[in-house]
């Protein structure tokens, strides 16, 4: 069965016209906003999930994976690929536009999925797909949520990857879970060595740039409409 999208809210899709207006003088971004927005669904929206490194040191791993964004792919030309990121605040509720990118991620993205397609145990089941994000480890993977069968995911990390995974390799959160979670611990290790006694460990940011652009608007959230 082909790989599914999942649905985006509307009120992400209207945060969509913050982009369409930040990209004056950027036509290339704004004609791959305008067709993003024309019809999302050919342009692969997912939702952006990040898992804390204490997360990931401990026991708890993906299970406290958590949405903060919404991805689309546009292709504004043969040669120009973006993603479009609309942030999402942590009740799910307020969407505003994050930022258009560029990165190495954009083309592995399309790759993956293309790949992916093609494998025999992602075509005999029936998945969903999300980006999973953890700027520390510098990793970005695809994240495939099996929709008959709970606890039956799979984790695709994408290039380029950290030595420790196989980029395009499939793993089950608990195979990634152990891959990743001796590097989160010398990380966290290595913070609270540097840090003074008694201060707080810094978190991971919740993004990294990928090489994007973030466009300044004093646009306020969107909300849903009040049902």
């Amino acid at each position: 069965m082909p790989l599914k999208h999942k649905k985006p809210p509307q009120a992400s899709l209207a945060a969509l016209d913050v982009a369409e207006k930040a990209a004056r003088g950027r036509g290339r971004v704004k004609d791959a906003v305008k067709k993003v927005k024309k019809d999302h669904g050919k342009h692969h929206p997912h939702p952006i999930l990040v898992v804390d490194l204490v997360d990931l040191a401990g026991d708890a791993g993906l299970s406290k994976a958590r949405q903060v964004g919404w991805r689309y792919l546009a292709e504004a030309s043969k040669d120009d690929d973006y993603s479009l990121e609309v942030d999402v605040d942590s009740k799910g509720k307020k969407h505003s536009f994050g930022m258009v990118n560029k990165g190495p991620f954009v083309a592995a993205t399309r790759k993956t999925l293309k790949d992916l397609g093609l494998k025999k145990e992602v075509k005999k089941g029936n998945y969903s797909y999300s980006m999973l994000r953890i700027p520390a480890l510098f990793l970005v993977a695809l994240w495939l949520q099996n929709e008959d069968e709970k606890g039956k995911d799979l984790i695709v990390p994408m290039e380029p990857s950290p030595d420790y995974l196989k980029a395009g390799q499939t793993y089950t959160p608990e195979e990634f879970h152990a891959a990743v979670r001796a590097p989160a611990q010398a990380i966290l290790g290595a913070e609270a060595s540097a840090e003074p006694a008694g201060a707080p460990t810094s978190a991971a940011p919740l993004r990294d740039e990928e090489d994007g652009e973030d466009f300044q608007t004093d646009d306020s959230p969107v909300s849903p409409p009040e049902e």
